[in-house]
């Protein structure tokens, strides 16, 4: 029996990772208040905390794509109130999720050694989620109360702006911490191999 297979036997959700949720929630929540908070809101702001969706998922699978959905709607709910915070954190919740099932599923290193890994996180971890949380979260800004978008001309704008500001902050963000810290963390009893342990 292989060191995995043993690893997939033994490994149960447990306290680990509500701890783990707790704190890369408590973490991306603190970070997105300071953007939200101290940065200025350019044309193309960036937002640190992309960079962290996309490797909570990878690393710690459910309990890291529920972590980015709490952590942000926290972070917003200050800037933007409870229902469009909590709403336009379905866009997080993507950029979570797709890479924490493409990793799985394609079975992609999280440490990122290889060029395929790169082109896999590239793809499946910034590109296809920044593009889906353009679609969602400016949208949701248009749709609901205060309106914080407010014509169809202005969502035009933002959308390309949002799009540009996730997809150059997640590599810059997720790879060099996917690279130095995913060894470590696959070797911890926090590191989610299927989706809750």
């Amino acid at each position: 029996m292989s060191d995995e297979e043993e690893l997939r036997i033994k490994r149960k959700p447990g306290t680990i990772h509500i701890v783990v949720t707790a704190v890369m929630g408590g973490l991306t929540a603190v970070i997105g208040f300071l953007t939200h908070n101290f940065l200025p809101h350019l044309i193309i702001t960036p937002w640190p905390t992309v960079g962290l969706f996309a490797a909570a998922g990878v690393w710690f699978g459910a309990w890291g794509v529920l972590a980015s959905y709490i952590g942000n709607t926290i972070a917003s709910v200050s800037a933007l109130g409870l229902l469009v915070g909590a709403v336009q954190s379905i866009s997080a919740l993507f950029q979570a999720l797709i890479p924490a099932w493409a990793f799985r599923y394609f079975k992609v290193d999280p440490t990122l050694k290889t060029s395929r890994d790169l082109t896999m996180f590239m793809i499946f971890a910034n590109i296809i989620p920044s593009f889906v949380s353009t679609l969602t979260g400016p949208t949701f800004w248009y749709l609901l109360p205060p309106y914080l978008i407010p014509n169809l001309t202005a969502l035009l704008w933002i959308m390309p702006a949002w799009f540009l500001s996730n997809a150059i902050m997640v590599p810059v963000i997720a790879i060099p911490l996917m690279k130095a810290t995913s060894a470590t963390i696959m070797r911890s009893r926090a590191y989610v191999i299927k989706w809750l342990a």
